[in-house]
């Protein structure tokens, strides 16, 4: 693993300002957890943003399973998705984490960082899944104007309308990795690196840069005013092969499909 992350901190290359680590749909595999610890612990991360599905029940056993993986030296900021119970955000909590347990703007390492967990919750606990829940979520909560922050949520349908000043959204839920602009914003969903679904195959790791038709972005999120919180950070997605960025890229672009309760 830390091979792994050490070819990642290479293809990503010095730092340009701040580095965030996005990381989604973890979904009980170990050999992720170890990849971001192993990611912490080689690269020099301001934060760390999981978007979610770090569970698949959410229950005890997996409650269990987080104390012991779920230890990345690095500050966390956790979005709950439909996989994770109301024990996942308290052993995350307990682990360190920040957790949007409710819609809610926060400030950890300096950045900031808006979002709120998936209205539908795991079958372990809460009533079926029902796709129509993140948009009925969406038009009931909004993202909040002034100063910008970035939006960290698992399902970009939970979000409606990214608000002027917003330049990245991060998500998660479909397993298929996913890079585009909406307005000035980049949207992120990197894919899923744990899980067993056909689309969950065995796990790759990578990093890319968001580039817009003017080249690379940076968003400004930082609120000691440090502009260079560089557009992506690494993302993992979904065994472990660095320098497959660009093929990735292509992939998501030609046979994107709306799969949508993974």
């Amino acid at each position: 693993m830390l091979r792994a992350a050490r070819l990642v901190a290479g293809a990503c290359g010095p730092p340009r300002g701040a580095r965030l680590l996005h990381v989604t749909d973890l979904h009980n595999r170990p050999a992720a957890f170890r990849l971001v610890s192993a990611l912490c612990r080689t690269m020099a991360l301001r934060l760390v943003v999981t978007t979610g599905d770090l569970s698949g029940l959410g229950g005890p056993v997996e409650w269990a399973m987080l104390g012991a993986l779920a230890r990345w030296d690095a500050p966390v900021v956790f979005a709950p998705g439909n996989h994770d119970s109301e024990l996942t955000r308290r052993r995350m909590r307990r682990l360190g984490a920040e957790v949007l347990s409710e819609p809610r703007l926060v400030t950890v390492a300096g950045v900031r960082v808006w979002g709120y967990p998936d209205p539908n919750r795991t079958v372990l606990f809460g009533a079926g899944y029902r796709p129509e829940r993140a948009r009925e979520a969406a038009e009931e909560v909004l993202p909040p104007g002034g100063d910008p922050y970035l939006i960290a949520v698992h399902n970009d349908r939970m979000v409606a309308a990214i608000p002027p000043g917003v330049r990245l959204m991060l998500c998660g839920h479909l397993h298929v990795p996913e890079v585009r602009l909406a307005g000035d914003a980049v949207i992120v969903r990197p894919g899923a690196a744990g899980g067993t679904n056909p689309w969950a195959p065995s796990t790759r790791s990578g990093s890319r840069w968001a580039r817009g038709k003017k080249g690379r972005r940076d968003v400004g999120v930082d609120s000691g005013g440090e502009r260079g919180i560089g557009v992506i950070v690494a993302v993992i997605l979904p065994v472990v092969v660095a320098g497959t960025m660009a093929g990735a890229w292509l992939r998501s672009r030609s046979r994107n499909r709306d799969i949508d309760a993974p």
